[in-house]
């Protein structure tokens, strides 16, 4: 529920305020709740600890609520149109499958691992992963904010607005991944350490996961790009390509390198969906999303490859007709 919320503010522009609840006053209630006891002398057992995750939460939902209201309160007295159901469906059946994918895409390897191999190369790359995670950190931050202006520029077809957000988005999150890297690339050893004294012989294994979030970095927000501007199903491909990638790369690889050939596997996988999307966003919608951010392709190309037009951004191909949505066919 408090995902659904903040998805409604961001689409209303409180960008802040959807991030707000869930990623800072959540945390910072659990984090203060969990000082507080031990500056007392609690020790915290499980059940509390859930407890007072579960209090947080809950704060963070009611908050998220009495903002969504405000937001929502001009628009209350209106009726809801029900007219697109179609075109809702449509679309989200597409977004559904796309991250059940994702999520396949996510716990294959550590699934192929303890099938393949044991639980100590699961382990080993489990490790890895969790520090690797955090090099598109900034990458994602800013994706959520960026969304929303993606989607109203393409609305408008306003491809200079579009280009100059992706470009920010992907300057300044492909250099915060590199810088990342590096430090924990020279810090990976003590930091897997962290773990367990044992988990020092994934630092190979990190290495290798790293090179694939600089690759996701680099490309910039190109899946926010083909699901903001109607190429959920050419998404949806692509994911279940590249998750079929992953999986042929892990059944070969595994069982002679163990978590290495794991981290080979979910990087290659990395590398191809966000390469192939970039390449179709750029086809397409004629932005490159990417770091490199070349200046974007003429509009009017651009509207009729990908099928999206709109009354500032004509079809060029005058046998397409026009539905509702304006979409071509």
């Amino acid at each position: 529920m408090s995902a659904t919320f903040s998805v409604v503010l961001r689409t209303a522009r409180r960008i802040v305020a959807a991030q707000f609840y869930e990623q800072v006053l959540r945390p910072a209630l659990i984090i203060g709740g969990l000082g507080m006891g031990y500056a007392a002398g609690i020790r915290f057992a499980p059940s509390s600890a859930m407890a007072l995750t579960a209090i947080a939460s809950a704060i963070a939902l009611l908050g998220l609520y009495l903002q969504l209201s405000r937001v929502l309160r001009p628009a209350i007295s209106a009726s809801p149109s029900y007219d697109e159901w179609r075109q809702w469906i449509a679309v989200s059946i597409p977004m559904l499958m796309l991250g059940v994918v994702q999520e396949l895409m996510n716990q294959v390897d550590i699934l192929l691992l303890g099938q393949l191999a044991d639980a100590r190369q699961a382990a080993l790359f489990a490790a890895s992963w969790r520090l690797a995670s955090l090099v598109p950190f900034a990458l994602v931050a800013l994706a959520m904010m960026s969304g929303p202006v993606i989607a109203a520029a393409h609305d408008r077809a306003a491809t200079d607005e579009m280009h100059r957000a992706s470009s920010v988005v992907a300057r300044a999150g492909f250099g915060f991944a590199l810088v990342g890297a590096m430090i924990l690339y020279a810090l990976g050893k003590p930091l897997l350490g962290l773990f367990g004294p044992q988990f020092v012989a994934a630092h190979s294994v990190l290495a290798v996961l790293l090179l694939g979030g600089i690759v996701n970095a680099f490309t910039g927000v190109v899946a926010y790009f083909m699901l903001l501007t109607g190429h959920e199903r050419q998404a949806l491909a692509i994911f279940v390509g590249a998750l079929v990638v992953s999986i042929a790369l892990n059944v070969v690889l595994i069982p002679k390198y163990g978590a290495f050939g794991a981290a080979i596997a979910s990087s290659s996988a990395l590398a191809a969906w966000n390469l192939a999307m970039w390449a179709y966003v750029r086809r397409t919608v004629g932005i490159d999303a990417s770091a490199i951010a070349r200046p974007p392709r003429t509009a009017t190309t651009a509207s009729w490859r990908s099928g999206c037009c709109s009354a500032r951004n004509p079809c060029a191909d005058r046998r397409h007709g026009h539905r509702r949505g304006g979409r071509c066919w």
